[in-house]
């Protein structure tokens, strides 16, 4: 049966990694686990010190994990299962940091994660709901090194020293383009004992990028994941080296991970990603690789100014008040060069018949599987009926045979009542017999 990662935890996490290995499912696991706030919980990077998983729910500040609103819902499961599960509940966390800076633009958020019998797994945070994060995503379309990158290096080097044996990195969104990004910039004796790189839909590189760095020696390590309308994971992706999943969502929703479908202990896996989406997707990326730098920047800027001017910090500030925030972003854009609105407006226009395709094909799938649902209740209502029918028959039955034997018992009875009166008839009238002779006897010589 198909479910998402807390299902997988609550039907699978009895089995310890010495029972099962770690797995692609584990690895998203963690790669969400990562986004919790962990701040004021869990030792910075230059603590010589872990926490333990079990010792989060004591902590003062364990409701802050949760502040984060967009996911709360979805991350309070994820950790309940996670504490109660054999397979993480043992596990430890060390290295949590958590930076965000306006001036330069950096979100940067990593922790390394002991799971008990698996290996040191090194997680890095996506791009979470500060819109600053959002801007240095887009940086990479023009920067050689944006700062959560170097920043993800360093950290690498620093978590490689908490153990001696191999280990794993991974991350989703631009958590996962961190993993890879560092593993191929480390050094050579940290890369060497990394041995498996996950990126969960995490965007691609520009080609100068590539060609500066490692990544020909960690590509076969790298387990790329995307869902099957994938837009964030094939942004300036060149290589085909990933594997496609599906996703219970549509659109840019796919994104989210709690919508990955996994049956059994593996995702449910496809085929390639959807031909619509990948239309969308290359001309994306055509436009990015047509323009120069300073282009990309320009537009960028552009794009980040209009948000910025809505005054929201945040993606849950900028939904608290989106109606007035899309005004705002609508009259922006009467500002830019007609080149750029032409692109917003074709990336606009795109999603939103997209989403209607998806929406269009999610109400076929729905209604086909009411008419199956519907099919499977007529059949199952007919099974009810002639089993009922079956039981009331066979009660009828049972009723009928109790009703004999009482019958036929009440009919024994009162043969022997009428055998047992008749015993006791025969008896006095032989007394009444033998006591009138013996009186007969006793007068017969006084009359003679």
């Amino acid at each position: 049966m198909e479910g998402s990662i807390i299902e997988y935890i609550r039907d699978y996490g009895g089995q310890s990694f010495s029972e099962r290995p770690f797995c692609d499912v584990d690895a998203l696991v963690l790669s969400q686990f990562c986004y919790l706030k962990f701040d004021g919980l869990v030792p910075g990077p230059d603590e010589d010190r872990d926490i333990a998983l079990q010792d989060l729910p004591e902590s003062p500040e364990y409701e802050s994990l949760f502040s984060d609103i967009r996911y709360e819902k979805s991350n309070r499961p994820l950790l309940q299962e996670l504490l109660q599960s054999r397979r993480f509940g043992a596990m430890r966390l060390r290295g949590y940091v958590n930076l965000v800076e306006t001036t330069p633009q950096v979100q940067f958020s990593a922790i390394t994660f002991f799971p008990d019998g698996a290996d040191m797994f090194v997680a890095f945070r996506g791009t979470d709901e500060n819109m600053v994060g959002w801007k240095e995503d887009f940086n990479m379309t023009f920067m050689d090194e944006v700062p959560g990158q170097h920043l993800s290096v360093e950290y690498l080097e620093k978590a490689a020293t908490w153990s001696k044996e191999s280990f794993l990195v991974g991350g989703h969104s631009k958590g996962g383009n961190l993993s890879v990004y560092s593993a191929m910039n480390c050094s050579p004796e940290t890369r060497q004992r990394i041995r498996n790189i996950y990126s969960m839909d995490g965007p691609g590189f520009r080609d100068e990028v590539l060609e500066g760095s490692a990544y020909l020696e960690i590509r076969d390590r790298i387990v790329k994941i995307l869902p099957e309308s994938s837009m964030v994971g094939m942004l300036m992706e060149s290589d085909s080296n990933y594997s496609v999943i599906k996703s219970n969502s549509f659109g840019l929703t796919q994104h989210n991970p709690y919508t990955w479908m996994v049956e059994g202990t593996d995702f449910v896996r496809r085929e390639k990603v959807d031909s619509r989406v990948l239309a969308l997707d290359d001309a994306v990326n055509d436009w990015i690789l047509a323009q120069d730098n300073e282009s990309r920047e320009s537009f960028v800027d552009a794009v980040y100014g209009i948000f910025s001017s809505c005054d929201a910090d945040t993606l849950i500030d900028f939904n608290a008040s989106k109606y007035r925030n899309m005004s705002q972003v609508l009259s922006s854009l009467r500002g830019l060069d007609e080149q750029t609105v032409t692109l917003l407006r074709r990336i606009i226009k795109n999603l939103v018949e997209l989403s209607g395709a998806y929406m269009k094909t999610e109400l076929s799938d729905e209604a086909a599987t009411a008419r199956e649902d519907l099919k499977r209740g007529v059949e199952r209502r007919k099974e009810e009926v002639i089993r009922g029918a079956e039981r009331r028959k066979e009660e009828v039955i049972r009723e009928a045979e109790r009703i004999r034997e009482e019958r036929t018992e009440k009919s024994e009875r009162k043969k022997e009542e009428r055998a047992e009166k008749a015993k006791r008839k025969t008896k006095r009238k032989a007394k009444n017999d033998a006591e009138q002779s013996g009186t007969e006897e006793s007068a017969g010589p006084d009359k003679q």
